[in-house]
């Protein structure tokens, strides 16, 4: 990608995590690879599952699940929440009908029990049956770019026929160490739109050396593809482990080999943690585990290495017992310690000095006609008036700030970015554009239980100075009933 990518990015493609690619590994692979390629013309099973299709299968099952799986009581989960977004104390961990692998208590160790994804009734994003690289010519295909990995040779990223949005990924075929005219194909490498995003790295999966093929075919829809070598097809990239969502590599039971944990998201946000046990990889839905069905959601926060759950009734956290297949509740959840909004109404002054960056500027109160908020504009910050009320707009005319209802303002799907995630109004971003050039960030303002607003900062992903400034009036937003 041309754009810098945000911090999330880099985690949920993963890679090596805390792994090491040594000199040794690197060899053992060349070596494979090097060796005279076999001509070998397998039949391939195609792989494609479409983002409209998976986003399908998602919401209904998050439709099904609770159906199949809740027969408990639920008032707890339907009580009302304490504020208008909710609390962030913890609270009941949900129905008193315990799951298939363990009910979530304050108190307890709660089990995982593995499945075998070729025997599970829901639907997941994962194919673990074995493809093998289809030996094709070059010149058969539309080269769009070429990815080289380190001393690992050439990899292609093409489509089949002029106009296809469709991508590929083939792996160049050496042979006498000089790249022949063939190439292996590895598998589908996301869309067109997203060419710059295909990226190929090192991997440590499961305690051994793959590459992982990472791409997008969608604004929240990815593939990974993680291939290895063997001795037996030599040169050929094997694939037997496909993911279609948003990967952190973790070793979260501390045995020194890395886990695969996807993050799927629809209605609702999945976990879901992929495990080689006895050569075969098996998957736990963290989501029944922890007994957080619908309409709740878990999240991986792979920086602090818990599982937060997030109920109507609030958040609890939870992290891997090492050395066993098993989580606890945090008996000190992790909060934030920060506040992007300040508590104090209105206090009837004109003007402030507003800190930005290694200075100060002027900034000016304004409060729109029959709204309960107002905030300092410095004259960077322009206000603008639209039929359903203000936006204060920078200089671009493209970045500003909203004050929006939270009762209007359905949220899409957000991720803590790590320069905001210590505030605890932050609730999360948002990225658009193909390169993800463009940032909404999220916070809840309440300055009391009854009342509140959503405050939405837009600006350019590269453009710290202008995201300062806009999270600096940010800071400025008060609650002023009588304005």
């Amino acid at each position: 990608m041309t754009a810098q990518k945000p911090e999330w990015y880099r985690e949920a493609q993963g890679g090596l995590g805390k792994g090491t690619f040594t000199e040794e590994m690197k060899r053992e692979v060349v070596r494979v690879i090097e060796n005279k390629p076999a001509d070998i013309r397998t039949k391939r099973s195609a792989w494609r599952l479409g983002g409209a299709v998976l986003a399908a299968i998602v919401v209904g099952m998050a439709i099904l699940l609770p159906m199949l799986t809740n027969t408990g009581d639920q008032s707890s989960l339907a009580s009302p929440p304490s504020s208008i977004f909710g609390t962030n104390d913890p609270g009941p961990a949900g129905s008193d009908n315990p799951s298939s692998t363990g009910q979530a208590t304050n108190d307890e160790r709660i089990p995982l029990v593995y499945e075998d994804p070729a025997k599970s009734l829901g639907d997941y994003p994962v194919e673990v049956d074995r493809i093998e690289g289809v030996r094709i010519a070059k010149s058969s295909v539309i080269v769009k770019r070429v990815i080289k990995v380190d001393g690992l040779g050439n990899y292609y990223v093409y489509a089949k026929q002029e106009g296809d949005s469709q991508l590929y990924a083939g792996m160049g075929i050496v042979a006498g160490g000089q790249e022949t005219s063939d190439l292996y194909e590895i598998g589908t490498a996301g869309e067109l739109t997203y060419l710059n995003d295909v990226e190929i790295t090192k991997s440590n999966l499961f305690g051994s050396f793959h590459l992982r093929l990472y791409a997008s075919c969608g604004a929240n829809c990815v593939t990974n593809n993680w291939f290895h070598f063997e001795d037996s097809m030599p040169g050929v990239p094997i694939s037997d482990f496909r993911l279609n969502a948003f990967v952190q590599e973790a070793d979260l039971d501390g045995d020194g080999n890395t886990e695969a944990v996807a993050a799927v998201s629809s209605t609702i946000g999945k976990a879901i943690v992929y495990k080689l046990i006895d050569g075969k990889v098996r998957f736990v839905d963290m989501n029944l585990a922890l007994h957080a069905e619908h309409p709740s959601t878990v999240v991986y926060d792979g920086e602090r290495q818990i599982f937060r759950v997030i109920r109507d009734t609030g958040e609890q956290q939870y992290s891997y017992v090492k050395g066993t297949d098993s989580v606890e509740i945090v008996k000190q959840p992790i909060t934030a310690s920060k506040w992007i909004t300040n508590s104090d109404a209105y206090d009837g002054t004109p003007a402030i000095s507003l800190p930005v960056g290694d200075g100060e500027t002027e900034a000016h109160w304004f409060q729109a006609p029959r709204e309960d908020f107002g905030l300092y504009l410095p004259d960077a910050i322009k206000k603008v008036q639209f039929e359903d009320g203000y936006q204060f707009q920078a200089a671009d005319g493209l970045s500003y700030i909203d004050l929006r209802n939270p009762d209007e303002t359905p949220l899409p799907v957000l991720r803590k970015e790590k320069d905001l995630e210590t505030y605890s109004d932050y609730l999360g971003s948002e990225f658009w554009g193909d390169n993800k050039t463009i940032r909404f960030d999220y916070f809840a303002y309440e300055p009391d239980k009854e009342h509140g607003t959503i405050i939405v900062i837009r600006s350019p992903s590269k453009d710290a100075e202008l995201h300062s400034l806009l999270l600096a009036v940010a800071t400025t937003v008060r609650y002023s009933p009588n304005g």
